[in-house]
């Protein structure tokens, strides 16, 4: 995936480093989901590769106390339902909301079938509205696709969704001073391809605030690439 037309975005990194707007857009005239939206065989690509690497995540959620109290997890942007599958099967006392675009959501709910009642889907627009129902609401590796503008604003639907007392998990890379310089690439290749970016963990602490949470506590996986963060509604 991101040899082809992820490297190809790079020849924009000019237009995005003068302006902070995605190379991508650029090189190739429409927004990196809006092309996903169009192309069915790039969104299966995507689809695959998200599977692939969502594993430490996976497992830093599945184990988090906060699932063993929870009833309805809503997974927010939760794509192709492999972190549902992962939930569903881990926790069966649990039922799980999938919230995506309506395209995405279809090749979710086929992916959850066999779950039946437990595993439901809804296509919205996240940056719109966040659905209601869920006492746990998870972004996985969502928050860092957007800037600090989008970002708040993900996170505002949220807690305008959920009520006092909820839990959020939010799961991704953390920035963290003394890493390897190549742990910077990711930062500088969401700006290429989507304007996102990772955080640190205060950055995150300041948006989470911001919109009405408060910050917990944080894990990381044993690689220490993946970071959770727990937060509360307030």
């Amino acid at each position: 995936m991101s040899a082809g037309m992820q490297y190809a975005a790079w020849e924009g990194s000019a237009h995005a480093i003068r302006t902070g707007l995605p190379a991508f857009d650029a090189v190739f005239e429409t927004s990196f989901w809006q092309h996903l939206a169009s192309r069915p065989d790039a969104a299966a690509d995507f689809d695959a590769a998200m599977a692939d690497s969502v594993t430490e995540s996976c497992e830093l959620i599945t184990q988090d106390p906060a699932l063993r109290g929870a009833t309805v997890v809503a997974d927010i942007g939760g794509g192709n339902g492999k972190l549902a599958s992962t939930m569903l099967d881990t926790h069966p006392h649990l039922s799980v909301l999938v919230v995506d675009l309506p395209g995405v959501v279809e090749r979710a709910a086929r992916a959850l079938t066999r779950f039946g009642e437990r595993a439901r889907v809804e296509g919205a627009d996240f940056l719109t509205r966040v659905p209601t129902g869920g006492d746990t609401y998870v972004l996985c590796r969502v928050l860092s696709d957007w800037d600090d503008t989008h970002a708040a604003i993900l996170l505002d639907n949220c807690r305008a969704a959920m009520r006092e007392g909820d839990a959020l998990l939010v799961v991704g890379g953390l920035r963290r001073p003394g890493q390897p310089a190549a742990r910077g690439l990711l930062d500088l290749h969401l700006l290429m391809i989507i304007g996102g970016r990772e955080r640190t963990e205060a950055e995150t602490a300041d948006l989470l605030a911001s919109a009405g949470f408060r910050l917990d506590r944080v894990e990381h996986s044993l690689s220490e690439r993946t970071s959770l963060v727990a937060a509360t509604a307030v």
